[in-house]
């Protein structure tokens, strides 16, 4: 955490993504996509509006507080904080602990999911593209449905656990959250190959267990 000084007050601020839960996000999120359109290196006065509401979610301070701060108070506390608004930068983990337990992201083990898994894990581009859209909020479940423990590898979590879990995991850290989400959007690429596979090798042998009514539906 990083101290800054302001108006005769000192206050401790968040200044790196491992100090960001998903919950403290959401509020950031909301600055940054109300001008994500606007060229603010361009546009001076949505730039000095902008740097205002980040100013005063950081410091989680109202605005007219803010609007009475030296300006070069406001200069020292984007500077420090700028990796906030800079690209998390990627470090490829795999695992990381919480709560003094640790969690696996499910890397190479798609095929050996359960069903319910498998479900779950067919729904990455669609919670890929929510979080796109900075719904950030269904990132702690699908963490909590897709990262185990070493003893749960073959297990299916049932869903009071998850729900539980994806209540706590909304106080993991935004470092954690973007190495999944970068997880994430890479298994689209692993899906989009294993899912045709799984057509064709297997596709045959469940139409043969399938009613033959309930497959003329299916078909129209």
């Amino acid at each position: 955490m990083l101290q800054i000084k302001y108006l005769g007050t000192t206050k401790e601020v968040f200044s790196e993504w491992g100090e960001l839960t998903i919950e403290d996000f959401h509020g950031l999120y909301q600055v940054i996509y109300k001008y994500e359109d606007i060229d603010l290196e361009t546009d001076d006065a949505n730039k000095l509006l902008f740097l205002r509401e980040y100013t005063s979610f950081i410091l989680q301070e109202k605005m007219d507080k803010v609007n009475a701060m030296d300006i070069k108070d406001v200069e020292h506390l984007v500077a420090s904080t700028e990796n906030l608004l800079s690209e998390y930068k990627r470090k490829n983990i795999r695992k990381f602990k919480f709560e003094n337990e640790w969690y696996f992201f499910p890397v190479d083990n798609l095929r050996k999911a359960t069903f319910g898994e498998y479900i779950e894990t067919t729904q990455l581009e669609i919670n890929s593209k929510l979080l796109k859209n900075g719904k950030f909020d269904i990132v702690a479940e699908q963490m909590a449905r897709l990262c185990k423990k070493a003893g749960e590898m073959n297990k299916y979590l049932e869903e009071d656990e998850i729900l539980k879990r994806a209540e706590k995991f909304k106080k993991l850290t935004m470092d954690v959250v973007w190495e999944f989400c970068f997880f994430l959007f890479n298994q689209q690429i692993v899906l989009q190959k294993i899912i045709p596979t799984y057509g064709a090798e297997e596709n045959q042998a469940w139409k043969q267990s399938v009613p033959v009514k309930f497959l003329n539906h299916m078909d129209g």
